[in-house]
C-alpha cells in the first residue's frame, strides 16, 4: 500500500509539472498579442491575431477530443512528453519566426490538444479511487496558478525584453522540466491490469 501512495505521489508531481508547462506555452500568445501588432516587421493586423487565437483554440478543442482515443490505445507518457517538448519546440520557432506564424501557432493547438487526455489517463490509471478528485483538483489548481503566474510573469518579461521572449521562457522551462523532472516514472505499470477508460 505505501509502495502504490509513493508511486502515485511521483506520477501526480510529473503529470502536474507537465501540465503547468504546456499550460505556460499556451498562454504566452495572450502577452504577446500587442507587441505582434507593434512589430513592424510583421505586418500582423488585429484581425490576424484574432484569427490566430480563434483557430488555434478550435483546433485545440476539436485535437482534445481526437486525442482522447488515440490516448486510449497508446502510452499516455508517450503522449504527455511530446506533448510538453513539441509545444516548447514551436514556441521557440515561432519566437525565431522560423515559418508561418498562423501555421506555428495553430500546430501548437493541435499538439497541445494531446496534453489533457494523457493527463486524464494518466490520472484515472494511477490515482482511482477515493483519491481521484483531490489528485485531479491538484492538477486543475495548478493549471490556475500557473496561469497567474504566466500573466503576472509573462507580462513583465514580455514589456520589458519583447514579444519574442514571451514565448522563450516558457519553452524553456518545458524543456528543462522534462529534462529534470520525474516524467520517467510515468512509464511505471501497476501490478494490476492497465486500466483503459471506456
Amino acid at each position: 500500500m505505501k509502495f502504490l501512495e509513493s508511486q502515485q505521489r511521483k506520477i501526480f508531481l510529473a503529470i502536474t509539472i507537465a501540465w503547468v508547462c504546456i499550460t505556460l506555452n499556451r498562454y504566452c500568445f495572450t502577452h504577446a498579442a500587442p507587441f505582434l501588432l507593434l512589430d513592424p516587421n510583421l505586418e500582423l493586423k488585429l484581425t490576424d491575431i484574432g484569427l490566430m487565437n480563434t483557430v488555434f483554440v478550435s483546433v485545440y478543442g476539436v485535437t482534445k477530443v481526437l486525442a482522447g482515443f488515440i490516448a486510449d490505445k497508446n502510452s499516455p507518457r508517450n503522449l504527455l512528453v511530446g506533448t510538453v517538448l513539441s509545444t516548447s519546440i514551436l514556441n521557440l520557432a515561432f519566437a525565431y519566426r522560423m515559418g508561418n506564424l498562423m501555421f506555428l501557432w495553430v500546430l501548437n493547438g493541435f499538439v497541445q490538444g494531446f496534453g489533457w487526455p494523457a493527463c486524464s489517463l494518466l490520472l484515472r490509471e494511477w490515482c482511482s479511487g477515493p483519491t481521484l478528485g483531490a489528485y485531479w483538483s491538484g492538477v486543475s489548481l495548478a493549471q490556475t496558478v500557473s496561469m497567474s503566474f504566466s500573466a503576472g510573469v509573462g507580462g513583465y518579461i514580455t514589456t520589458t525584453y519583447g514579444w519574442q521572449t514571451s514565448f522563450i521562457w516558457p519553452s524553456i522551462v518545458g524543456i528543462i522540466a522534462i529534462a529534470a523532472i520525474p516524467v520517467s516514472y510515468t512509464h511505471l505499470t501497476l501490478p494490476t491490469k492497465r486500466i483503459v477508460l471506456s
